[in-house]
Formats: structure tokens, sequence, C-alpha cells
């Protein structure tokens, strides 16, 4: 009996152990199958930030027509210029965080800037009518970078009359440069540019070839 038994435990012994292999190399398999494959990460998607709408904005278009030369001597705040052909006199300047352009919304200058608002009187002094462009009626910065206005107001007028109250004329004019205004005898203007906001610096006013004007606008 002895002899038909240990047959038995030896083969069963050795079944247990080749299954044992197998299933041991099944598992390393799969293992090695699931190391083998990186876990997929997740991507952050790109994240679009939205941009605020476009707003109105005045276009003091660095222009090419003055000459980015600061007159050495120039007029004075309430003296009169001309160039043969009209007379110029700037009667005030006013500085504005915000302004009503058009009479029906309001201009807010962007961060680092602040709205120059010209208030000047031109005479046609000349025998037919004057024709400007808009970009011609222009400002020089502490830098003797030119620009012209974003907008502006006009209120024409006989040479014998006079207007004292800027604020009487609305800023309801959006400026192309290239568009021309005709002078016939007197206008009465208020030019909004946006300069740079400094504590205080020199700016020159000019139209056209006349001489130019100078006026230290600050905080």
């Amino acid at each position: 009996m002895k002899t038909s038994i240990e047959p038995q435990i030896f083969l069963k012994a050795g079944l247990l152990i080749i299954i044992s292999v197998v299933i041991s190399a099944c598992q390393a398999g799969s293992l090695a199958a699931a190391t083998a494959t990186p876990v997929p990460t997740t991507t952050p998607e790109l994240t679009h930030t939205p941009t605020a709408a476009p707003t109105s904005t005045p276009r003091p278009t660095s222009t090419s027509k003055p000459t980015a030369t600061l007159a050495p001597t120039p007029a004075l705040l309430g003296e009169t210029v001309s160039n043969g052909l009209i007379a110029i006199t700037v009667l005030d300047v006013y500085r504005h965080d915000r302004i009503v352009t058009g009479g029906s919304y309001y201009f807010t200058a962007k961060p680092g800037y602040v709205i120059l608002d010209i208030f000047v009187k031109v005479q046609n002094i000349s025998s037919s009518p004057v024709e400007i462009p808009w970009k011609d009626f222009y400002i020089l910065d502490d830098k003797g970078d030119g620009w012209y206005p974003g907008f502006a107001g006009a209120k024409f007028v006989k040479n014998t009359e006079n207007i004292t109250d800027a604020f009487s004329i609305p800023t309801d004019i959006e400026v192309n440069g290239n568009e021309v205004l005709t002078i016939d005898d007197t206008v009465f203007m208020r030019l909004i540019y946006l300069i740079a906001d400094k504590p205080e610096q020199i700016v020159q006013f000019g139209v056209e070839d006349s001489p130019l004007i100078e006026f230290m606008f600050k905080k």
C-alpha cells in the first residue's frame, strides 16, 4: 500500500507546483503589462480669458504732419499767433478723467493716460474760406511726439461774436484726421486729446504751420 500512495502524492504535488508556476507567470505578465502602459493623465484645457468689449476710443494717432520739434520760443496761453491765414488763441486748458462725448455716452481715459481738453479760438483773417484737416490741429507732448484730437466740438460764429463758456460747446465730433474743417469767419473749439498722465509736463499746441503755443499741463 505504501508504494502505491507515494506516486499519487508526488503526482499531485507536481501538478500543484506546475499550476502555481503558471499562475505566477500569468500574474507576472499582467503586472508587466500594467506597468508597461502609463496611466493617462488629465491635460488641463486652455482657458480663454474673456476680452473686454471694445469701447469707443479717441484716436490720438501720431501724425506725420507736425515736425516733432518743440519750439524754442513759443507763445503762451492767452496769446494770439498767426500763420497769415488764421489767428489762433488758446483760451483755456482742462484736465478730465472722463468726459461725455456725443452727448450720449462717457469716454474714460485708459490707465496711465488723462484727457486733455483745449478751448481754442480760431479766426479766419484771410479773404476766403480756410480749409484745415483735423489732423493739423495737433499737440506736441514733452517727448516731441505729435497727436491730433480724438473728439472735438466746434461752434461757428461771426468775427464780432464771442464765447466765454467752453462747456457750452458739446464734444460731439468723433474726429477723422483726414476730414477737413472749413472756417469762414471764427470758430470756437474744444479739442480732446489723450495724453500720458504725469505730475506735470510742457505741452505745445499748433495748427498747420502756425507758431506754437505752450502751456504747463499738470495734476
